[in-house]
């Protein structure tokens, strides 16, 4: 067996020295920095144009992934699922800068996250049951596994009603979308309560978006 000579560092520490170098090198080339410029205010309007052109377009977009995703949850069904994938970089492992750093060969990582959710069909199906103002609501809706029920449409409870004489079940004045706003009874609203779980993956790659 060989001996490693003094002052000569474990092959793992170098490798990730060597990332963490490269890495360092490649980021810088994607920072802003602040300039200070002079002109007249033509000079600035004409710069900033294709900048504001880009902006516009782009926040053009979000609004209508927005809009979209937003009809989207509304229209919902029991079974539908869904999965919002993303990753965030450059991670701090706090430990890699505390006591056993020496046992790290990098100091950040990169994080890959995903929720997935889906409408609790329990809930969903039941026809009685308190329902506090705010809760999502899909009026008419049929119950799970059944066909799509015409006419059914995503509203949220304003309050709850007094019941006139004869009445034999809770009823709701509702707000939908547009927000109109009527009564249904307890047993035709489909309460939208939502399941949730995030996984989280784990990677010391921090070159993930090359």
């Amino acid at each position: 067996m060989q001996g490693r000579g003094r002052g000569e560092q474990p092959r793992a520490a170098a490798v990730g020295a060597d990332e963490d170098e490269a890495w360092e090198e490649s980021k810088k080339s994607k920072e802003l920095y602040v300039q200070t410029r002079s002109g007249t205010l033509f000079d600035f309007l004409d710069e900033f144009e294709p900048t504001l052109i880009k902006h516009v377009v782009h926040r053009s977009t979000l609004s209508r992934q927005k809009a979209g995703s937003l009809a989207f949850d509304r229209d919902r069904r029991p079974g539908d699922l869904t999965a919002d994938i993303d990753y965030a970089e450059n991670f701090d492992i706090e430990e890699a800068r505390q006591v056993q750093s020496e046992h790290w060969s990098t100091n950040q990582c990169t994080l890959f996250m995903q929720v997935w959710q889906w409408l609790d069909v329990p809930e969903w199906n039941l026809e009685v049951g308190e329902l506090v103002k705010g809760a999502e609501v899909t009026v008419g809706g049929e119950k799970a596994g059944q066909n799509r029920a015409p006419g059914a449409f995503w509203a949220k409870i304003v309050s709850k009603r007094e019941r006139d004489a004869g009445d034999t079940e809770d009823s709701y004045i509702v707000e939908d979308a547009a927000g109109r706003q009527g009564w249904a009874r307890r047993s035709s609203l489909r309460h939208r309560v939502f399941v949730k779980q995030c996984h989280v993956g784990v990677t010391g790659d921090k070159k993930h978006d090359r």
